[in-house]
Parts: C-alpha cells; structure tokens; sequence
C-alpha cells in the first residue's frame, strides 16, 4: 500500500476543507435544531392558546349554569308538565280510535 506524501501547503489545503466541511455540516445541525426548538415553542403556544380558551369557555358555562339553570329547570318542569298533557290527549285520541274501529263494525 502506497501512501501519499502532501506539502505542508496540501495539508493545510486539505484540513482547511475538511474544517469547512465540519463546519457545513454543524450548520446544517444546528439550523435543524433551531427549527425543531422554534417549532416546538409554536407548539406549546398553540397549546397554551387552546387550553386558555378552553378554560375561558368552561368559566363561561359554568356561569351560564350557575345564572340560568334554575329557570331552566322549572322551564323544564313546565314543558315536562305540558308533554304529560299531551301524551295523555295523544293515548286518548288513540284509544278513541282503536276502540272505534272495533266497536263500529261490531254495531253495523
């Protein structure tokens, strides 16, 4: 095996491109870690957005509950009351019919 003798100048040549090469290459690392940490950060600030609204709307119905949910329950109480009405009237009508259309064949 042969080895290549170089001029002290070669060498310089040689480790200078080697250095630059080196130094590319770190860039090319460090610019890669620097969007990741950039990314990283928008992220969180995405998350923390999010998180804050969700706590904002939380807050806000919790309010809306707090401030509305006793009228809405005696609301409630009233349409349940007023469905009990109808169902009744909606058996009624139906029972009415049922019995009609045994009854008048059996009468004519």
């Amino acid at each position: 095996m042969k080895t290549e003798t170089l001029s002290p100048s070669q060498l310089a040549v040689r480790a200078a491109e080697s250095a630059q090469a080196s130094a590319a290459a770190a860039n090319k690392v460090a610019e890669s870690v620097h969007a990741a940490v950039i990314e990283q950060a928008e992220w969180r600030g995405y998350v923390r957005g999010f998180m804050e609204k969700q706590t904002e709307l939380n807050a806000n119905f919790q309010l809306f509950l707090t401030n509305h949910l006793p009228h809405l329950q005696r609301d409630f109480g009233e349409v349940k009351g007023m469905m009990r009405v109808i169902m009744w009237a909606m058996g009624a009508i139906v029972t009415l019919i049922v019995v009609s259309g045994i009854v008048t064949p059996i009468w004519f």
